[in-house]
């Protein structure tokens, strides 16, 4: 196989679900809450009592426990929906051609023709294919408008470009 020729549209939800995987995730909130929840059972203890000042030390400890796995995929999902909404170029059908070292596209007003060696990430969700530009461009493809032949192809070919994350 030489190249891949295809178009598609990538769904708002699609894109909603790639945007929540592709969001890097620190330690800092849950190490922060588990302290925060720690300092607040130590105070509670040694006063006998739960006193306001350990109260709310309790109450915000398990708020940032609970951001990371449930109240930041909702706010980033929102962030997402929102830039779909308001892009032509996200809701536009997508022209591709993908040969051995360019990514021909054609969508919403928009046509380039990318070399592959400037790809700077590869990001792979179970029903999004992510090829980044830099942080100005990420061409979202759904993984359903490709055929098995075509995948394994179009892996092998952006591992010598960039190593691709899957999430």
């Amino acid at each position: 196989m030489n190249e891949i020729v295809l178009s598609t549209r990538c769904l708002r939800e699609e894109y909603m679900d790639f945007a929540v995987k592709r969001q890097k995730s620190s330690l800092s909130a849950p190490i922060v809450g588990v302290a925060a929840v720690t300092l607040g059972a130590v105070i509670a203890a040694a006063d006998g009592t739960i006193g306001q000042g350990a109260l709310l030390l309790l109450f915000v400890g398990v708020l940032l426990l609970l951001f990371r796995p449930l109240i930041r995929p909702l706010v980033v999902k929102g962030q997402a929906a929102r830039r779909y909404d308001a892009s032509d170029f996200l809701r536009s059908a997508l022209s591709l051609r993908v040969t051995e070292d360019t990514l021909h596209l054609k969508a919403a007003g928009v046509e380039a023709a990318l070399p592959l060696c400037a790809l700077t990430a590869v990001v792979q969700t179970p029903t999004v294919l992510g090829l980044c530009f830099a942080e100005e461009l990420t061409v979202c493809v759904p993984m359903r408008a490709f055929s098995e032949e075509e995948r394994r192809w179009l892996t092998a070919l952006l591992s010598k470009y960039k190593d691709e994350k899957t999430i």
